[in-house]
């Protein structure tokens, strides 16, 4: 694998850290709120280097589909 992140300085700007082209993070949204699903994604959508490769209505659903999907994130509601 290579590297997660480069960094990018300039004369008069602090780094500023991004996501390798080749890097993408994998994510799984857990949500019984469909709205909530949706929202989300949308908004990872627009995050470089993040791809949504899986949604789920419950932890029962999630678990099963975890151990295949392998994300690298998880976002889940905790208040389901």
């Amino acid at each position: 694998l290579s590297p997660p992140s480069v960094i990018h300085m300039t004369e008069h700007a602090p780094p500023v850290l991004t996501l390798a082209q080749s890097y993408s993070l994998r994510a799984v949204i857990v949500d019984d709120e469909l709205l909530a699903r949706q929202r989300l994604r949308r908004l990872l959508s627009a995050v470089p280097g993040v791809k949504v490769v899986g949604e789920f209505t419950g932890a029962g659903h999630a678990r099963e589909g975890l151990s295949t999907l392998r994300p690298d994130l998880l976002f889940l509601d905790v208040s389901m």
